[in-house]
């Protein structure tokens, strides 16, 4: 230990490396090993897939929810105040 500087742990390329597995032990989307990893989607690709995804669940929350046309009180006040004004 004598020999080894005392800010090598803050210079050395391969210490930075250890030190970020370390840190990102428990992260399961970042891995010490990747290029052992097979290759995924490009971000256009991932992209896509998640604007598609973000649809459906809207599509669907929206289907789950419909909204009553003529059942809706604010469609209600705003009768009212247009029966108002004339």
């Amino acid at each position: 230990m004598d020999h080894v500087p005392s800010n090598w742990w803050l210079e050395h390329e391969a210490c930075k490396y250890i030190l970020s597995i370390f840190v990102h032990k428990d992260n399961k989307d970042i891995l010490s090993t990747p290029t052992r990893l097979s290759p995924g989607d490009t971000r256009k690709e991932a992209r896509k897939k998640k604007a598609q995804m973000i649809s459906d669940e809207r599509a669907a929350a929206k289907a789950a929810h419909p909204v009553e046309k003529y059942g809706d009180v604010d469609h209600e006040m705003k009768k009212v105040q247009v029966d108002g004004m004339r």
